[in-house]
């Protein structure tokens, strides 16, 4: 078995350690990162090298501008999770879209992103919507991943609601907050500030919290096609409901019956939902992924 070496441009904002040296929310585990972003095959294996050395692969983000960085026997792949369109286009604070616009890096070769919601293959570029990424991962993982089963909390236990998202880039956060306050009490993730030095992506820490609550407002910064977080899949591997709004085809990727989506209606479907256990569970019970997707694999050649 051959070994593909893999390394990080740091400065364009990647955010990939080792899991014991992760001290931030945001940063994803290096083996998570590896087995969501990279073909998966029993011909090779992957190291991750420092930055400086020779490698076959390198990995940059939306901070990224200095092609200089880039080398021609590499094969150069471009990544974004972030929220590339909350002002209605892409840029903003991101330097790589103020430099090069959405594919104009020369040296890129893949295109990982965070706001497309089909693949594209051509000669010059391939595109790769990272919500292919993230259901890839999640079939493969969530029997591994999820919450144990000696670690859920009955239904009887479970408090009402918890708000995960602190910013206001969604106006319909307050709004459903607003509302749901209404029927019980809901918190929110800065009571908890221990979370900050613990990956977003799947801890043990976050997925034992959400257990704890019927209902997670999962609402993305933005209504774009395509940008779906890691937001939605931590709540199915916590055992808990996903209120969601977002990215208006999640319905394309996710079965719509296992959240409830912000409409018109959801405060009658929660009061439902809140009071019976035997509808709770069988949203909880519901597969999650659409078919077409329930075998899709990364694949691009190293």
């Amino acid at each position: 078995m051959s070994v593909k070496r893999i390394r990080f441009i740091k400065q364009s904002g990647t955010h990939v350690l080792p899991q014991q040296e992760i001290q931030h929310y945001y940063v994803q585990p290096q083996e998570q990162f590896i087995q969501m972003f990279l073909p998966q095959s029993d011909d090779y294996s992957y190291k991750v090298v420092p930055e400086s050395e020779p490698a076959d692969i390198c990995f940059y983000s939306v901070q990224h501008k200095d092609e200089n960085l880039l080398r021609n026997n590499e094969l150069n792949i471009f990544f974004s999770i972030e929220n590339l369109r909350h002002n209605g286009k892409r840029g903003g604070k991101y330097a790589y879209f103020n430099k090069f616009g959405d594919y104009g890096s020369k040296k890129t070769n893949i295109f990982f992103m965070n706001d497309e919601s089909y693949e594209y293959r051509g000669s010059d570029k391939i595109v790769i919507p990272v919500i292919h990424a993230r259901l890839s991962y999640f079939n493969r993982f969530q029997e591994i991943v999820r919450l144990p089963k000696e670690k859920e909390i009955p239904f009887s236990e479970k408090k009402f609601a918890l708000m995960i998202t602190q910013n206001t880039l969604n106006p319909n956060k307050r709004t459903i907050f607003n509302a749901l306050t209404q029927i019980g009490g809901v918190d929110q993730i800065q009571m908890f500030p221990y979370l900050k030095t613990k990956t977003c992506y799947n801890s043990p820490e976050l997925l034992e919290l959400f257990n704890k609550y019927k209902f997670i407002i999962t609402f993305e910064n933005s209504h774009t096609a395509g940008y779906i977080t890691e937001k939605i899949f931590n709540v199915f591997l916590a055992k808990s409901i996903p209120i969601y709004d977002g990215a208006p085809n999640i319905s394309e990727f996710i079965k719509p019956g296992s959240f409830i989506p912000f409409t018109e209606n959801i405060i009658n479907i929660i009061n439902m939902v809140n009071n019976n256990e035997e509808m709770y569970n069988k949203i909880i019970n519901i597969d999650k992924v659409q078919d077409k997707y329930k075998d899709i694999k990364i694949t691009y050649t190293i």
